[in-house]
């Protein structure tokens, strides 16, 4: 199976969170009384960890919506500097956005939370 081929970009421009997750299918909770995480409710079931660094992590999800596996990238509001979050960040997602090649990640949605 091939790699991840997508990336949504966490609190930038949507909801994403990085709380517990639970398995969920098509919306519906499994087998849990607790509330959905913000990527479940926008269809994400995270898998495991490709990458970390000092404020981010990249885990393999699975996309409900889009129906392909998918890298999502979830960066901490607390710990990423203030000018990677004003300045940098939102450069990378329009350059990411730009990008069009069978080759490269095709950028899907970026997601940002209160926390």
């Amino acid at each position: 199976m091939p790699g991840p081929d997508v990336r949504a970009e966490d609190n930038v421009h949507g909801e994403m969170s990085s709380g517990p997750t639970a398995t969920v299918h098509s919306g519906v909770e499994a087998k849990s009384d607790r509330k959905l995480t913000v990527l479940e409710t926008h269809g994400y079931i995270l898998g495991r960890t490709i990458g970390s660094g000092s404020y981010a992590t990249v885990k393999v999800a699975t996309s409900d919506r889009h129906s392909c596996q998918v890298a999502i990238k979830i960066i901490s509001k607390f710990q990423a500097p203030g000018d990677y979050l004003k300045k940098f960040l939102p450069r990378e997602i329009e350059v990411v956005k730009g990008l069009k090649h069978e080759n490269l990640i095709r950028f899907l949605q970026a997601i940002e939370t209160t926390h």
